[in-house]
């Protein structure tokens, strides 16, 4: 993803986006790095809940909600999964098509 966010942008973006990466306000971190957090922290809300869940009784007032958002949150992760793998295929499949068209002509 990141290479197609590369590939597809301006020379002065680039520019900008190496001077902002270089900022102490966003930590000296790279663009990528914030691309990705969203991503890491939905991965671990199944694990967090799952923790939760086992330190609950089943008698507390938020042991059925809990189990609730556990199921809802591993429909989502595998939903956002799902997307993640379907969107490199694609970007795959424009890398040979690019690469094809550019032999032909």
């Amino acid at each position: 993803a990141m290479s197609t966010l590369q590939e597809g942008v301006s020379h002065d973006f680039k520019v900008k986006e190496k001077e902002c990466a270089g900022s102490p306000k966003v930590g000296k971190l790279p663009l990528s790095t914030f691309l990705l957090k969203p991503m890491q922290r939905i991965t671990k809300y199944p694990l967090l809940i799952k923790k939760i869940l086992q330190h609950t009784r089943d008698t507390h007032p938020d042991y059925q909600s809990l189990k609730d958002s556990l199921t809802r949150t591993e429909h989502l992760l595998t939903s956002v999964n799902e997307a993640v793998r379907a969107t490199t295929r694609l970007e795959s499949l424009q890398r040979v098509f690019d690469k094809g068209c550019d032999d032909l002509g």
